[in-house]
């Protein structure tokens, strides 16, 4: 009877084992079975991405697609009401040019130049450059009344134009007298705040050595009493610091990558500042070797002719102001189709034509784009020189502002934050103390997180019930109460089983944490130590940068806008005979 009890006893046991390793196997499948859910779920996810991904990519194909096409639409309507309104413009464009080229080589009839330019006037009412032609082919004509009368019309359609066309054309035939009255005569007409862009052609003359002696002193006086008046106002030199400043740094601004400091730019809360201050250092060499290019670059001797050919070609191809709106529509149409519908793309290029298209712009506006980017003018380089020449006392307060700025701010102290854990160095040579106050900052998270990871009093009393209930067990086989016995004796076990198991998965959970936080220690260590060592580098390469500072000032306090004048002996000149 009693080995019957001791034999259902353990079948008991070996039915409690087998179920609670059946609930094991359960907690397992259901397990995997997440896991294989989640897989699941983040493969529709990034998939769903990517349907995503693709159909944004396919819209913003498909808008650029449509606005090439209204481009191309846009851009013919343009041009023919372009033909329409001024198509007759062109013709006297190219009649103008037709004449000077061939006056040079006399094969036109005089009367033939006549005839063509007395046909144009007619069909060009109000259009200033028709009345010049007629000028023109009369003095060619010796018909000195109707020049005059033709002259006077062209000076009523406009006053500016008409002395810079016949100032070009008198320099060109070596009619110094009357160059000098044109020349005197379109500076007049200037306002200082608002010169006509044809201004740079003078400029780029100037420079050049173009005119003879008494002119070249009338574009001197002349530009003096220019930047005399714009000095006068009380915002211009602010201004103008303001332009110069915002001009340098941006030669070299966002020049610092991340990757250039990879842990500082990741680390440091205040990176972008820091990022700030050493990009301008690095816009030192930039800059000096801008002013240094274009202060030596060489001077190509260019006959006289053909630069005044070119000086007229500019004024005479130039758009009249009734015709900007569409010219500017034409232009941004065109680089529209240029970057297949891109209209990003089209709107940064277009904003360097909208400076070539714009009227007028004030003087030092004019010097400050010819000194940093004298392709958007078509400036020479001679004029380019006189540009920064005439610039120079801004250029180089502007940069020592900037430069002051850039030292006054450089970072006495770095912050560093990492998991949570903040600290500063001041060159990177705090490395240690602050390793060691990050692992103790470790140490302290880690001994909170472990705090709430521990057996609960219930937990310790399973085991010591589990085992008092043995006892019992033993006790109650001795007198003979098999069946209660053996009942306490598997109610004792299961409670000692799952102390054990709870016991595993606190200790389990405990490593766990501790494994973590010894990562966590490592990774931050290794942060730490590259985020020092970029530090000492970023100072070093600050310092060393910085010394390029006296490079640029003793470049440019030397320069004179005399330095950079082409003086008119020394070119090579040809009359024309008109």
């Amino acid at each position: 009877m009693s080995m019957g009890y001791i034999s259902n006893s353990k079948s008991s046991v070996s039915g409690l084992d087998q179920a609670l390793g059946n609930i094991n196997n359960n907690i397992i499948i259901t397990n995997d079975n997440v896991l294989a859910a989640s897989d699941t779920i983040r493969s529709a996810h990034d998939e769903l991405l990517a349907v995503a991904k693709r159909l944004d990519e396919f819209v913003f194909y498909q808008m650029r697609q449509n606005r090439l096409a209204q481009a191309r639409t846009e851009l013919i309507k343009i041009r023919q009401e372009l033909e329409k309104q001024f198509g007759h413009y062109d013709s006297v464009r190219r009649t103008t040019q037709g004449i000077l080229q061939s006056n040079d080589i006399g094969i036109v009839r005089k009367n033939t130049i006549e005839t063509a330019t007395e046909e144009l006037m007619i069909q060009t009412p109000g259009y200033w450059l028709a009345p010049c032609l007629v000028a023109l082919s009369a003095w060619i004509a010796d018909k000195k009344e109707l020049a005059d009368k033709a002259l006077k019309e062209a000076l009523h359609r406009d006053e500016k134009k008409t002395s810079l066309f016949f100032l070009l054309v008198c320099r060109r035939a070596n009619r110094n007298i009357a160059t000098l009255k044109w020349l005197d005569k379109y500076l007049n007409l200037q306002d200082a705040e608002a010169v006509d862009k044809e201004t740079i052609i003078i400029l780029d003359a100037y420079a050049n050595g173009v005119f003879s002696t008494d002119s070249e002193s009338i574009v001197k006086d002349k530009i003096l009493q220019w930047i005399s008046y714009l000095q006068a106002q009380p915002s211009y030199q602010e201004e103008q610091l303001k332009y110069w400043r915002i001009a340098l740094i941006e030669s070299g601004t966002n020049n610092v990558k991340f990757s250039d400091f990879e842990y500082l730019s990741k680390y440091c809360p205040t990176w972008e500042e820091w990022a700030f201050i050493l990009s301008t250092a690095r816009c030192h060499e930039a800059i000096y070797n801008h002013f240094k290019r274009a202060l030596e670059k060489p001077i190509q001797p260019i006959d006289l002719v053909k630069r005044l050919d070119k000086v007229l070609e500019q004024l005479v191809s130039n758009y009249d102001k009734e015709e900007l709106s569409l010219r500017k529509a034409e232009a941004y149409e065109s680089l529209i189709i240029k970057h297949k519908g891109n209209e990003d793309a089209a709107n940064k290029e277009m904003e360097i034509e909208a400076i070539n298209l714009a009227p007028t712009r004030d003087l030092a506006s004019i010097l400050s784009e010819i000194a940093l980017k004298p392709e958007l003018t078509q400036s020479s380089p001679a004029a380019q020189k006189l540009a920064i020449a005439l610039s120079k006392d801004y250029i180089l307060t502007a940069y020592s502002q900037v430069v002051n700025k850039c030292r006054k701010h450089i970072p006495t102290s770095i912050p560093l934050q990492i998991d949570g854990f903040s600290a500063t160095t001041q060159d990177g040579s705090n490395e240690l103390e602050v390793i060691a106050e990050f692992n103790a900052y470790l140490n302290k998270l880690m001994e909170k997180d472990l705090e709430p990871i521990a057996l609960s009093l219930l937990d310790k009393f399973s085991v010591i019930g589990g085992g008092t209930l043995i006892l019992i067990c033993l006790v109650m086989i001795v007198t003979g109460s098999y069946l209660m016995g053996f009942t306490v004796a598997i109610l004792g076990i299961y409670m000692i089983i799952a102390f054990l198991s709870k016991n595993k998965s606190v200790n389990s959970a405990r490593n766990k944490v501790v494994s973590d936080y010894e990562l966590r220690s490592e990774k931050g260590s290794i942060i730490i130590q590259n985020f020092m060592a970029e530090v000492v580098d970023y100072f070093d390469e600050f310092y060393t940068r910085d010394k390029e500072v006296n490079k640029v000032q003793e470049l440019l306090e030397l320069v004179t806008p005399e330095q950079y004048i082409q003086k008119n002996a020394d070119l090579k000149s040809r009359a024309v005979k008109l």
